[in-house]
């Protein structure tokens, strides 16, 4: 999704591409804000997974390189569809 947006790949990975750095929350709220995302997500069905008191780790769902997957779900029984 990022690089059909044109985001480098050095933008998440740093500028070392033989040996990238996984990306952490601090890479993703550079972009992604955390309370915009929250109000986004207000509506979900059971609860907000960006407002959850245990959310801190966005590479948990969103798995840019493989299917997003909703990490919530191998403890809740939230059924929301993660982007």
């Amino acid at each position: 999704m990022h690089q059909a947006k044109g985001v480098q790949c050095q933008t998440r990975h740093g500028t070392d591409m033989k040996n990238p750095q996984y990306p952490t929350e601090e890479t993703c709220t550079q972009c992604h804000q955390k309370a915009v995302l929250a109000e986004k997500t207000r509506n979900l069905p059971g609860a907000n997974p960006h407002a959850a008191p245990h959310n801190g780790d966005c590479i948990l769902c969103h798995l840019q390189h493989e299917k997003s997957e909703n990490y919530c779900a191998q403890c809740h029984n939230f059924k929301f569809v993660v982007p």
